[in-house]
């Protein structure tokens, strides 16, 4: 337990500059991507447990995963003030030639078949579009990542503790057995309160402050104008913000322990019991982010919804 205290303090002393201060923005890109190239490592050498992957299979996976970082997390944008409707999010500039060069390897390799060919791709999407979506948010604005964050880490927080006191009902026995529905409820609850909260009152934060750089109302400002008054499109009706921000936090805390449930499925299936151990009691990349992975998916795609049919003028 000490170990593991002082592990997540480091990483919050090296996190919370990267994510607070605009100038560090390429520097956070960095970060996260070689995050993503270890979780690449961690998920080929837990396949191997079966099979031996063919080197030029690794190589093009390792390749193919920084390209959908680079084209999902907009790694090229710095603009403080960007809207999530000017960013290109067109993967199949790198999924189309990533699908032409695995199927090709799949022709020429003789043990990368049908199984290893999708484990290959399972890869690149996850980790790529994962940690891609983390670094579109950073681009968006840091308020973004500590919105999702708050909300993820809140639920898992409170999920444990819950579970530990009062769990008896099994949520996923075969999967994680110490996960119950009494602290998967309690965690929705606790992790969709205080990320609501933040998400709601998002005023209180002073314009040009860290946080709030632009004055914002509500977190849906500068995603889109839904919710907010047709005479001033500009100005958010805060009731109808408040109706639409707390279905999107409990969306983004269910899906956390769907990812969190997904990446134990994996390690149960390949019987391992952490992805890795860069971080002392803590395990591997995956172990720490499988829950962020989700959920940020999750909140890219219903902000860029919300963006289209909704759009910021």
């Amino acid at each position: 337990m000490k170990q593991r205290a002082i592990t997540a303090g480091i990483i919050t002393l090296i996190f919370i500059p990267l994510l607070l201060f605009n100038v560090l923005l390429i520097p956070f890109k960095i970060f996260i991507g070689l995050l993503a190239m270890i979780a690449v490592y961690e998920l080929i050498r837990m396949f191997e447990r079966e099979k031996e992957v063919h080197w030029l299979a690794k190589v093009a996976i390792f390749f193919f995963t920084a390209g959908f970082y680079v084209i999902v997390g907009n790694l090229w944008e710095n603009d403080p003030n960007i809207l999530i409707s000017d960013l290109s999010m067109d993967i199949s500039l790198i999924l189309l030639p990533a699908i032409l060069i695995l199927f090709t390897l799949s022709v020429f390799i003789p043990n990368f078949g049908g199984k290893s060919l999708g484990l290959g791709l399972l890869i690149i999407i996850y980790v790529g579009l994962g940690l891609g979506s983390l670094a579109i948010l950073r681009v968006l604005g840091s308020r973004y990542v500590v919105y999702l964050l708050l909300t993820t880490v809140s639920t898992d927080t409170f999920a444990f503790l819950f579970g530990i006191k009062f769990g008896k009902h099994k949520m996923a026995p075969t999967i994680s057995p110490k996960k119950s529905w009494e602290g998967a409820i309690a965690g929705t609850i606790l992790g969709t309160t205080l990320g609501s909260l933040f998400g709601i009152l998002y005023f209180v934060f002073p314009e040009g402050t860290i946080l709030n750089p632009t004055g914002s109302m509500t977190i849906l400002d500068g995603i889109t104008t839904l919710g907010n008054s047709q005479t001033f499109p500009s100005h958010p009706i805060m009731w109808q913000h408040v109706l639409i921000i707390i279905p999107i936090t409990l969306l983004i805390s269910i899906f956390g322990q769907l990812g969190d449930l997904f990446a134990s499925k994996l390690k149960r299936t390949y019987e391992i019991k952490d992805f890795g151990s860069i971080f002392p009691g803590h395990g591997g990349v995956l172990d720490r982010f499988d829950s962020v992975i989700f959920s940020g998916m999750f909140l890219v795609f219903i902000f860029k919804v919300m963006s289209i049919l909704w759009p910021v003028a």
